[in-house]
């Protein structure tokens, strides 16, 4: 019979609870970046895609198509059209997209048949800016071309022949292609060689189908946003809370609107103030019957700010001021068309224009100023995607409860909170050999999916250089070795429960 001394019952108990340690800290690392924000992680929210994206074993890519398709092939449908027709793919998004927006925000008809002749309107301009047709200058009234800068390399490797190159974005979507098949080849050639042969060339081919990927990930994302901008349009003058006109009216006449006071309840900035209030009641999700009481006396007491400024007096304790900045302001726009005794000659015209726009634009700059920090006090519960007049992303659920996630965010889910619990169970010493075979078999997971071989490149942010041993299976290792122990019952919860029902059995 093996006998072991109390020191080695120390040590193995205290690797347990190191072992433990680390996934219960990797865990909690995780939750939070993806629960929390970077502000709070210090680090961008977890992800296992990158992880799963470069991994060309066996397992790998098995599992690598059912977690998340082609990325690459993916990005390229949405941006080619389908025998000139807008591409089918991006369409489902574009159409669920407008869909929610016309149920969310509640669009009246004439709101839904603009809607409507927008999308239609960006899905055409879509098919023709791919190829490089961007439409016409409003300037030129000539035709505008849409080119990506590419930066090309002189052949020969010289770094002083190097240009720029402008191509379509459907050429540069070719190119992706070209250069992700590449890829595909050079990991093929890596498996039958038996080794890493040039790895360097894969790095770079790999660096160039990331930067394309971003490139024209940004484009298809700034092309979406010009719709979801357009949309949000619809709701102007209610989610923005200021215009520079109304009605039928011109900016001079609307602005002298605007500098009366609001409680005489003729001054349509009031509206307007009054409009977004309404809008934040309306579309802040979960808003209860008392914060809706907080918005109108926020709104109230802005107004009574507004009101005060207006007279010359402090905004906030009412004492008049020795300078009414209102009255000074029309004093300068009335004597800005007036002879200046001080000049030797008139001012022409266009110099009186163009004082007066500039004292126009100061204004309208200052009453913008007073909306956006009312909106920034009374908005704050609508978050960032409905402020902008977006429909926030909402998850569909199946049965009720269970959230219709991307297979890659199921195992991101499981990932981090399966870290943070087996990680907490080895620590506190509870079900030990379950909790240590659990972490093993996940750390087995990792090892098949990026294997240390030598036909296969390093793994990303792996530390340290390998060959079939890594510091991932020495560490499931002493996971087995400890699962064969009785360190929970040593130290640890199981002791409780072995004396629970251990004392049962034994009776």
């Amino acid at each position: 019979m093996i006998r072991i001394t109390f020191w080695t019952a120390f040590f193995l108990v205290l690797l347990r609870v190191c072992i433990g340690w680390h996934f219960f800290f990797e865990g909690v690392s995780k939750v939070k970046s993806a629960y929390l924000g970077k502000s709070v992680a210090n680090e961008k929210p977890f992800s296992s895609e990158t992880y799963f994206r470069e991994s060309e074993s066996w397992l790998g890519k098995k599992l690598k198509p059912m977690l998340l398709g082609d990325p690459d092939k993916e990005l390229a449908e949405k941006l080619t059209p389908v025998e000139g027709a807008f591409p089918p793919s991006l369409a489902s998004e574009w159409d669920a997209y407008e869909a929610g927006f016309k149920s969310h925000f509640a669009l009246n008809e004439a709101q839904t048949a603009e809607a409507d002749k927008l999308l239609e309107n960006h899905k055409a301009h879509f098919v023709k800016w791919v190829d490089g047709d961007d439409g016409i200058d409003p300037k030129t009234k000539q035709p505008k071309r849409y080119l990506l800068k590419v930066k090309r390399k002189a052949p020969g490797n010289n770094p002083g022949g190097d240009f720029e190159e402008e191509i379509t974005v459907a050429r540069r979507t070719k190119e992706l292609l070209k250069k992700s098949d590449e890829v595909k080849a050079q990991y093929a050639k890596f498996i039958e060689m038996g080794k890493d042969v040039d790895g360097a060339s894969l790095r770079t081919l790999k660096g160039d189908v990331t930067a394309i990927r971003t490139e024209l990930q940004k484009e298809l994302d700034d092309q979406t946003k010009k719709l979801k901008d357009d949309l949000a349009k619809l709701l102007d003058p209610r989610i923005a809370g200021y215009v520079t006109k109304v009605e039928s009216k011109n900016e001079i006449d609307t602005l002298n609107e605007m500098l009366t006071p609001m409680s005489d309840g003729k001054n349509p900035l009031a509206k307007l103030w009054n409009d977004y209030a309404a809008f934040v009641k309306d579309f802040s999700p979960g808003l209860s019957e008392g914060q809706k009481v907080d918005v109108d006396l926020r709104l109230k007491a802005a107004i009574e700010r507004f009101d005060r400024w207006l007279a010359g007096k402090d905004m906030f304790t009412g004492e008049a001021l020795p300078m009414n900045e209102v009255a000074e302001w029309k004093a300068l726009y009335e004597n800005a068309s007036k002879p200046d005794p001080k000049l030797a000659k008139a001012k022409t015209p266009e110099e009186i224009a163009a004082e007066q726009k500039l004292l126009v634009g100061r204004m309208q700059a200052e009453l913008k100023n007073q909306t956006d920090a009312l909106r920034t006090e009374i908005g704050k519960t609508l978050g960032d995607d409905r402020s902008k007049g977006y429909v926030p992303p909402l998850t569909e659920y199946y049965y009720g409860f269970i959230p219709k996630w991307k297979p890659i965010e199921y195992m991101d889910w499981t990932t981090r909170w399966f870290l943070a619990v087996i990680g907490s169970m080895l620590m506190a010493g509870l079900f030990t050999r379950s909790s240590c075979f659990l972490a093993a078999g996940f750390l087995l997971m990792t090892n098949l999916i990026q294997p240390s071989v030598p036909w296969l490149p390093t793994a990303p942010n792996n530390e340290g250089n390998y060959l079939f041993i890594n510091k991932n299976m020495i560490e499931m290792m002493a996971l087995l070795a400890l699962m064969t122990t009785r360190s929970g019952v040593w130290a640890g919860l199981d002791s409780i429960i072995v004396y629970v029902f251990g004392r049962r059995k034994t009776a």
